[in-house]
């Protein structure tokens, strides 16, 4: 057997230009950087249109029912990381505004020790219920939905972290 995965970098329009796909994933809470239904749905529709007959589309998004955005101060957030060729990097979160329904703003601050330099990255995302991410997915086509709550695939609760997808 032959497996070949193709990493293509683009937004959804890219996909239309692909032969049918068997699988598609969104990586890294992608589907929370769509802030707008209507660009979530699009994407959503250009993946399905995407995959060949059978084919999926998984990708995770946070629960908002876990409120990750409160534990995004410095104190809870904090943390050193070593990068090869780097050194040791630290790592918090900051300056959190706004509502999961229409976005929570955030800054990432990286304090690298060699230098002492602070970089920031600020950020915004949108926490979609399970409900929420039921009716964009079947409102872009997709029928068969199979859903876990975290990545050693237990079922979604209030407690979950994650809303992790794979939709047919």
């Amino acid at each position: 057997m032959c497996i070949r995965d193709r990493w293509i970098e683009g937004d959804a329009r890219a996909l239309a230009l692909l032969p049918p796909a068997d699988l598609l994933v969104m990586t890294g809470h992608v589907a929370q950087v769509f802030l707008d239904d209507t660009a979530f749905l699009n994407t959503l529709k250009a993946a399905r249109y995407a995959l060949r007959d059978g084919g999926s589309l998984a990708f995770e998004s946070r629960n908002p029912a876990a409120r990750a955005w409160e534990s995004w101060t410095p104190a809870q957030s904090r943390r050193l990381i070593d990068v090869e060729g780097v050194g040791e990097v630290e790592v918090w979160q900051d300056d959190v505004t706004g509502s999961p329904e229409s976005g929570i703003r955030f800054n990432t601050y990286y304090r690298f020790e060699a230098t002492d330099e602070t970089l920031s990255s600020a950020s915004e995302l949108r926490f979609r219920t399970q409900d929420e991410l039921t009716a964009q997915l079947e409102a872009a086509g997709f029928r068969h939905l199979t859903w876990q709550g975290d990545w050693d695939g237990a079922a979604v609760s209030a407690a979950s972290r994650e809303l992790i997808v794979v939709a047919r």
